[in-house]
């Protein structure tokens, strides 16, 4: 008995939460499952049981909240401001990211006794001698063709629309490339 007190009272409290017109088809069902025997059964259609537990669930917050119409919120309703700012500063690091990518420079190294030969992305030729290194910067090609080169190289120069440019410590070349 203790039980059906306690369900009396939490029904009293959400019932006033609804308005005039749910409150009375609910206070019915209640009242007709107090005076019924326990073996009969309610007979109720799937549409009232169907909005009767979207009700509760409502209540409960076990579904989305509901607007005062009983329609569902949509999804930019719901999301709040704290969601976008996480979203604004994570579009944010991956934009620094990939441009601090695109800045870090690229570098090729002969090892000592050896020669390497790079092909860079405007298709030109570099061979290292033994023990030179050559750096560029990855956006070598769409904007400028400027490298810098340590040691000794041969180069086979692409022509382009930009120069050349090879800057070693104490010299600075620049070449267009062959016709």
């Amino acid at each position: 008995m203790k039980n059906l007190n306690d369900i009396s009272k939490q029904l009293g409290t959400w019932l006033k939460n609804l308005d005039p017109e749910e409150r009375s088809g609910v206070e019915e069902v209640w009242q007709k499952t107090g005076q019924s025997d326990p073996a009969e059964k309610i007979s109720l259609s799937t549409e009232e049981k169907q909005s009767a537990l979207a009700d509760i669930k409502g209540e409960l917050k076990l579904e989305k909240e509901q607007t005062p119409h009983g329609n569902k919120k949509t999804e930019q309703e719901d999301s709040s401001p704290i969601a976008w700012r996480w979203l604004a500063m994570a579009a944010a690091l991956l934009i620094a990211a990939a441009t601090s990518y695109l800045f870090i420079p690229r570098e090729h190294t002969a090892p000592y006794g050896e020669q390497v030969t790079v092909k860079l992305p405007d298709n030109s030729t570099v061979t290292l001698n033994s023990g030179s290194s050559l750096t560029y910067n990855r956006l070598f090609g769409y904007f400028h063709r400027n490298a810098e080169l340590n040691g000794e190289a041969f180069f086979e120069v692409e022509t382009g629309e930009e120069p050349f440019v090879v800057t070693t410590f104490n010299a600075t070349v620049q070449v267009w490339g062959l016709n």
